[in-house]
């Protein structure tokens, strides 16, 4: 058995905390410190003092040919014969025997005869292993978020078959919640007889995750010498290591596999005959993803081909396509039975099917009012797999059905859902968001009206003003007039936060129109300071944020981890946020570019209006914005959305100069930023999403109440040192003043900075330009710095990216660290509004003009 784990003998990766395997990414030849004489199994076996063990407990496990990836052409560096591996001290018959296992989760019983059954993602029974394989190496090479380690294409089956047989050699494999908490790698894991460690397990929900053991994945994160992403050769114990990937394979072959949780499923219904009718949405609709896929492989499994119908045909589920993907595609065989419209119309007007289950819960319900009239309750099965609960419609349909719920919430579901009819929200949704919308622009108006604005920025009143009021009314039993309200402002506030990049990008639209000349040595110096105060500020929040965590109790009460997480329970049932990465409508592209046309040719024939240059601007902003946010990665990496709306704008402006004869770029781009042209149109609504964000606020409320003391306390200080500390290096640097003005406020989010600009009466268009340059900052040294400075825990390095990035950090952070999200998320709106708060005050001011270079 050659192993290959972190080494004393390669001290660059041992210092880095690094996995021997990922930091030099070979599966073959000795360290680099080793004897060239000596084999590189000797060498392992001299350093780790680990031997293969006793051929008396190797047998060999064959996999079934045709359906394993192992049984596709292998991966020449994985040296087994084809569809077979030599099993590591236990044989295949012990995992064979079905141990003793818990009940079933319960389901849940909610107000109003609403009973929700939780389900989980599964795995198809032949991609689970028949015993523990031989191991090669520590972890595995794929790491959750580091996309640079995504060397396997799921398209490809001789990546497929090496993704499998790479998870199969590894000790542990490092797991994490991705799109959710229950996610298909933590099965991969499982089926491939390896140990997953899994991050921040025990801030995982316990409705989240219902089926995993959490109590054995626990019990393996504790091994001795187990660390995340290495082992310590010197601690490791194998018979420990054993002791839990045994117990975990075995559980996984009696209660993860697909046929297990169909059985489950079938539990809870009441069939008279053994015959299923398995309903998937009309075309243009999700199937359902991995969890339809895995319930109707199971079904087959449990019942056979011929008694489980799919309609329309699950086309994905069958050999045609000609591939194994990492879940079912591909698995079965051609189907025993199809049926067409008019054949299952009569036959569930015969009442023939013993039980109908449909795939998606959240498409439309393909024969629903023939379903709901001729079956009980007990004889409908709806399958909800999506991440969260925003578009679910339990409220809707689990009174008249068997409700299978992924990724349950702690709480009932409260709001409304409306069944769906089309992918397109309605035109009563599209009229509630924007009726909220006008909701936030009239509070700002009113606020300023009142002139309470003389004191802090309308904004920030309206912001800290409207969470006071919604946790006032929770917190005095009104509860649900909290709820009621927070539902009615819910849409336009997801809208607003959706589309804040359009809203601030006009700012930057406007550079060139700043006046106060920059010099090479001006512009570098300003470079220097956003480099090391951003690095300087992210590492001191960090380090302030460790040691007041450190001062507080592990120890969390059940339920004090509600919406302590993205997806977790929102306030009205929904995403707790737009999500990142969340895509943009691109069917609206066209009318952009239509308007685009229009205007252009009431310009060439000397038609044109403001009106039409006004639209003309808007519809290029968001048709570039859209363009770049939808981008594939790699350009999106090189050309970020923000930027690519930017100089859509620029080519917009350009493009119209250019047609109209009697005016420069210049002259376009001064109408653009006048008071009735576009940009200020779009800009308009970057003090109602401050506003907003106090819904944001209220729905991590309870996260706020928990960590009161660190996030408060950690934002207050990250403000007053944000501000003052550029301050300093400003005046060290001897930056202009105009310049150093516009940088103090660069670690507020771009409407609060704005808001700072106005109180040190700095530029606009700069003082964006740094907020976005800061936050772009943030984002490339965030990992590499906190990693140094040994801020591991979420807490801080949410806390720590939100001081800096801000939005931007945000939406980044999700893709590496979701827990650290809502953290992030509530220090860049707290530490924003604390410095516009302290920049609004005189004696502030004066301070910091005091201290900024002259």
């Amino acid at each position: 058995m050659l192993i290959q784990m972190s080494s004393p003998g390669n001290p660059s990766c041992w210092v880095r905390d690094r996995s021997w395997h990922r930091c030099c990414s070979a599966a073959a030849g000795c360290f680099q410190t080793g004897s060239a004489e000596e084999s590189f199994e000797a060498c392992c076996r001299r350093t780790f003092e680990l031997q293969a063990p006793r051929a008396a407990l190797v047998a060999q496990a064959r996999l079934r040919p045709g359906l394993h990836p192992a049984s596709i052409s292998a991966h020449q560096a994985v040296h087994v014969p084809t569809g077979s591996f030599q099993c590591f001290g236990l044989t295949p018959d012990f995992f064979d025997e079905k141990p003793h296992l818990p009940s079933w989760p319960t389901p849940q019983r909610c107000p109003g005869g609403v009973d929700i059954f939780p389900i989980a993602i599964g795995i198809p029974d032949e991609l689970i292993v028949p015993c523990i394989p031989f191991k090669k190496f520590d972890y595995a090479l794929v790491w959750p978020g580091d996309r640079s380690t995504y060397s396997f294409n799921s398209r490809s089956r001789e990546d497929t078959a090496a993704y499998h047989a790479h998870l199969r050699q590894a000790w542990f494999a490092v797991t994490r919640p991705k799109g959710g908490w229950d996610c298909l790698r933590h099965y991969e894991i499982l089926a491939a007889g390896t140990v997953p460690y899994f991050v921040d397990l025990t801030r995982a929900p316990s409705r989240k995750i219902p089926f995993l053991p959490a109590h054995l994945l626990g019990m393996a994160k504790k091994l001795p010498g187990v660390y995340e992403g290495r082992l310590d050769p010197t601690a490791f114990q194998m018979r420990d290591y054993v002791e839990t990937a045994a117990p975990l394979l075995r559980y996984t072959k009696h209660r993860l596999a697909a046929s297990k949780l169909a059985e489950y499923l079938l539990s809870h219904l009441q069939m008279h005959r053994r015959t299923i009718l398995f309903l998937l949405p009309p075309d243009g609709y999700h199937s359902g993803g991995y969890l339809s896929r895995n319930i109707f492989y199971g079904l087959q499994k449990v019942l056979g081909s011929a008694s489980v119908v799919d309609y329309p045909f699950f086309s994905e589920m069958y050999a045609a396509h000609g591939r194994t993907d990492m879940s079912t595609t591909g698995l079965l065989g051609a189907p025993a039975l199809r049926l067409n419209h008019t054949h299952v119309e009569h036959r569930l007007r015969a009442h023939e099917f013993g039980a109908v289950i449909y795939s998606n819960a959240r498409a439309p319900l393909p024969f629903w009012d023939l379903v709901a009239a001729r079956y009980t309750p007990k004889e409908v099965a709806f399958l909800d797999g999506f991440d969260h609960a925003n578009g679910s419609n339990i409220l809707k349909l689990a009174p008249h059905g068997r409700y299978f719920l992924r990724e349950m919430e702690e709480a009932c579901p409260t709001g409304p859902h409306s069944l769906k009819t089309d992918g397109n929200a309605s035109a009563a949704e599209k009229g509630r968001r924007i009726f909220a919308v006008a909701c936030f622009v009239f509070v700002e108006e009113a606020i300023a009206a009142t002139g309470a604005g003389v004191v802090l920025p309308p904004m920030l009143l309206g912001m800290f003003g409207l969470f006071a009021v919604l946790l006032c009314l929770d917190s005095l039993g009104c509860g649900s007039a909290a709820e009621l309200l927070f539902q009615f402002l819910a849409p336009g506030y997801r809208f607003l936060l959706k589309w804040a990049p359009v809203f601030f990008t006009p700012a930057l639209v406007k550079l060139p129109l700043v006046e106060e000349p920059i010099s090479a040595g001006e512009l570098f110096r300003l470079s220097v300071l956003i480099a090391c105060g951003g690095v300087l500020q992210m590492g001191f929040v960090g380090v302030v944020a460790k040691a007041i965590a450190s001062q507080q109790p592990n120890e969390k009460l059940k339920d004090e981890v509600v919406n302590a997480l993205p997806g977790m329970t929102p306030t009205n049932g929904r995403e707790a946020y737009p999500r990142p990465g969340r895509p943009f409508k691109r069917r609206w592209l066209p009318v952009y570019a239509i308007i685009m046309l229009a205007a252009l040719l009431c310009l060439k024939f000397g038609r044109a209006s403001q009106t039409m240059e006004v639209c003309f601007m808007l519809c290029a902003s968001l048709l570039s914005f859209v363009l770049g946010n939808s981008a594939p990665p790699a350009l999106k990496t090189a050309l970020h959305p923000i930027f690519a709306g930017v100089l859509g704008s620029w080519l917009a402006i350009a493009l119209w100069a250019s047609q109209d004869e009697t005016r420069s770029f210049h002259d376009v781009l001064v109408t653009y930023a006048s008071p009735t042209g576009a940009g200020p149109l779009m800009s308009r609504l970057l003090s109602p999403l401050v506003i907003a964000l106090a819904l944001l606020l209220f729905e991590r409320r309870r996260l706020l109440q928990r960590d009161f003391a660190l996030i408060i306390a950690t934002s207050m200080l990250a403000a007053v040192f944000g501000l003052f500390g550029t301050a300093v290096i400003a005046r060290i640097l001897q930056l202009p003043k105009a310049l150093a003005a516009s940088t103090v406020s660069r670690y507020c989010t771009a409407p609060l900075a704005l808001a700072v600009s106005s109180s040190l009466h700095s530029s606009a268009p700069l003082t964006v330009a740094v907020v976005v340059a800061s936050g772009f900052l943030g984002i490339f040294v965030a990992r590499p710095l906190l990693r140094w400075l040994e801020v591991d825990g979420s807490r801080e390095r949410g806390l720590a990216i939100g001081a800096v990035s801000h939005v931007l950090g945000t939406v980044t952070l999700a893709s590496w660290d979701e827990a650290a999200v809502p953290y992030c998320a509530l220090c860049f709106v707290l530490s924003s509004g604390f410095a516009a708060a302290l920049a609004a005050i005189p004696l502030v001011q004066a301070s910091l003009l005091c201290i900024l270079p002259s």
